[in-house]
């Protein structure tokens, strides 16, 4: 079974621990980590959540996610998570922390509660899709999409996307402004 830290609302331990199916069942403070990776040719990643997930199944999402297990900590929760989802090495040095948002999503009729502080990252690499393994547990596709593809899905003109707006918005903001 997973445990997670329990944090406060500032994202400090509180010196608990909580099961993965407390935490949501209950809507207990816990970390997670999204990792964007971009590759050479100015491509996003975005993956297909597997239909057996429990939250947003079959909606397309940030290249990698998850939770940060207890005593881990966010940078090693980011290259773990990108492993196991995605098949992909990547190193802790290549990991670019972007920002932190706060998530509080209530789902599946209140069942589901996902409170956690998730620690944005960007990964650039020299990837393509032939160095893509997904774990079809988690994932069911990955594919790179150009900057303006992406920007088409987030306002509506595309594939349906798990519901972080403005992660995508802030996303796309920093990966355009780099550009100019």
């Amino acid at each position: 079974m997973e445990y997670f830290d329990v944090i406060d609302e500032n994202g400090n331990k509180t010196g608990e621990t909580v099961s993965r199916h407390d935490a949501h069942a209950k809507g207990i403070l816990h970390r997670a980590v999204h990792v964007w990776l971009v590759n050479k040719s100015g491509q996003i990643l975005v993956q297909r959540r597997s239909p057996s997930m429990v939250a947003y199944p079959n909606l397309w999402d940030v290249s990698s996610s998850g939770h940060v297990s207890t005593g881990q900590t966010n940078r090693e929760a980011a290259v773990r998570e990108v492993y196991e989802e995605i098949g992909l090495k990547i190193s802790q040095d290549q990991l670019q922390s972007l920002f932190t948002r706060n998530q509080n999503d209530i789902l599946n009729g209140g069942t589901y509660i996902n409170h956690e502080i998730d620690e944005i990252f960007l990964v650039e690499a020299d990837i393509t899709e032939n160095d893509i393994h997904i774990d079809h547990k988690e994932v069911s596709d990955a594919k790179f999409l150009d900057i303006d593809t992406f920007e088409d899905w987030v306002n509506g003109k595309g594939e349906e996307l798990v519901p972080h707006d403005e992660e995508y918005r802030r996303v796309l903001e920093y990966l355009k402004s780099r550009k100019s």
